[in-house]
């Protein structure tokens, strides 16, 4: 007959089956609701982990409320050839602001889409 799946797991890793997947045998009988999931780890040892963690000033570094004044991150590129004239700035700490005549619409729609969702001025 048809095996439930957790039936079928079950089966297949007994000492017995590893041996020959052909082999059946028939233990719907022997099943108990405890023997339905196997536990990889206990969950207060799971959650313990996780909120160490995420605990800020646990992981040995100082904690950094703000950036420093002094820095700001933008970055410039100009390069001219033969062919191109291109001048980029960007400004990672922008509001989402592309401004860009690549000349391709949908280069400049992209541009425009990462710099909207990552919030840096392009």
């Amino acid at each position: 007959g048809h095996l439930p799946p957790l039936l079928l797991l079950h089966q297949l890793l007994r000492p017995a089956a590893l041996g020959s997947i052909r082999q059946r045998t028939s233990v719907a009988s022997s099943l108990t609701p405890s023997h339905r999931f196997l536990r990889m780890a206990s969950q207060s040892q799971h959650h313990k982990s996780v909120s160490c963690a995420s605990v800020p000033g646990d992981n040995g570094f100082p904690a950094i409320t703000s950036p420093p004044i002094d820095s700001a991150r933008i970055g410039e590129v100009k390069r001219e050839t033969k062919e191109t004239n291109v001048s980029v700035k960007i400004n990672l700490d922008g509001n989402g602001v592309a401004d860009s005549s690549t000349g391709i619409p949908f280069l400049d729609h992209m541009l425009d889409q990462l710099a909207s969702h990552g919030l840096f001025d392009v």
